[in-house]
């Protein structure tokens, strides 16, 4: 990797428009549904932050399940563990 490259792969992360999201434990078979990477993060961070928190640990909370879901997605996580999407659904 050349220094240019990794230079700009840490100055300009890359978002994505979407996710697939796999409604169900990795290991069921269940329905996998695509929602705009916004949409995902606002789901999460609905069910897991209170609006009392302080607004520094809202922010601080969203940022880190920004940074999760970006870990899952550039890691290539599930599929490194041996699942793969066939036809919509996850499968081990």
């Amino acid at each position: 990797m050349n220094r240019e490259f990794a230079e700009n792969a840490l100055r300009l992360p890359v978002i994505p428009e979407t996710v697939t999201v796999h409604l169900g434990r990795p290991e069921t078979e269940a329905r996998n549904v695509t929602v705009s990477f916004a949409d995902y993060i606002k789901n999460v961070a609905s069910s897991e932050i209170y609006p009392t928190w302080p607004e520094s640990a809202l922010i601080a909370n969203i940022y880190a399940e920004i940074s999760f879901a970006l870990n899952r997605i550039y890691t290539e996580y599930y599929p490194s563990r041996g699942y793969e999407i066939l036809r919509g659904i996850l499968i081990h």
